[in-house]
């Protein structure tokens, strides 16, 4: 079951009914132990485990071959996305507000530099593994890294494979 918001029933009813949780991949890492508190709160009150290790992150991820050639495939791919159709219809929203890291952001400060530097997983190898190992030891951990790619008509061949190798 998806969850996108910080204090998202859907997670508590996950760890109830004994689903997958996962957690959106615009929710900012700050919001992430509330996500895995929920789901253990639900578990509790039905009787059954939360199993960390079913628990589902979803994150926007782009490898390139050095970390400059992945911010700007990640400008032009996800960041077109998220300024065509994310950024104006959550402005103001519970979902913008879970995308900042501090609550006080204004939403004009979430921008693409802004979502690469603090959401996405963005790099060369080298640096998306070490962002993925932070966000498994600020989390506390959990099953799987779901990641969302974005691709266009330009968009290299070979980019999803060197994603996922």
């Amino acid at each position: 079951m998806a969850a996108s918001t910080p204090k998202s029933i859907s997670m508590r009813q996950a760890g109830e009914r004994g689903w997958i949780p996962m957690s959106s991949s615009l929710l900012s890492r700050t919001y992430l132990g509330d996500h895995w508190r929920l789901v253990e709160d639900g578990a509790t009150s039905a009787g059954r485990p939360a199993k960390r290790s079913e628990w589902r992150i979803a994150r926007d991820v782009l490898v390139g071959p050095t970390p400059a050639v992945a911010r700007e495939r990640a400008r032009a791919v996800l960041g077109r996305n998220y300024l065509e159709h994310q950024h104006p219809n959550r402005r103001g929203t519970v979902q913008m507000a879970s995308t900042k890291l501090d609550p006080a952001m204004p939403d004009e400060a979430v921008t693409v530099d802004y979502l690469m530097d603090n959401l996405w997983i963005v790099g060369d190898a080298a640096e998306c593994v070490d962002k993925i190992h932070q966000l498994y030891e600020e989390s506390g951990g959990f099953g799987a890294l779901l990641s969302i790619t974005t691709d266009s008509p330009t968009t290299p061949a070979g980019t999803t494979r060197a994603c996922v190798s």
